[in-house]
């Protein structure tokens, strides 16, 4: 019930965020597929009256510049995407150069980049 499918803009995540106020146990913190759908989600929240981060903690996931527009200023996690796509080019070629080459898994770190969007759950 918690995993909402939507299309990955501002507003697939608003309708995903209106759909998870619904549910008899909303969730009280949403991790985003990207900052977009982050950026729609806390337009619903804002809608709905939900503060961020007193009632909502909210995740966006690419750190693209909007992130650290939106009020609150949102909480996300950033990949290296310079270093993805250089990565994957260099994989590629190495491809085309040797056919018989195996698949090879990398791994790349990301980074949670803290910001207004998140906090710590109040005590019950």
């Amino acid at each position: 019930d918690y995993m909402i499918e939507a299309n990955l803009s501002q507003d697939g995540g608003e309708e995903a965020m209106t759909l998870l106020f619904k549910l008899d146990n909303p969730p009280t913190a949403v991790l985003c597929v990207n900052d977009l759908t982050a950026v729609g989600a806390l337009r619903a929240c804002l809608n709905h009256n939900i503060s961020l981060p007193d009632e909502m903690s909210l995740i966006g996931f690419d750190d693209i510049p909007l992130a650290q527009l939106t009020t609150p200023k949102l909480t996300t996690v950033a990949q290296p995407a310079y270093e993805l796509g250089a990565k994957a080019a260099e994989l590629l070629l190495r491809r085309t150069q040797d056919k018989e080459l195996s698949p090879q898994q990398v791994t790349l770190q990301s980074k949670l980049i803290i910001r207004d969007s998140t906090a710590a759950p109040k005590k019950k």
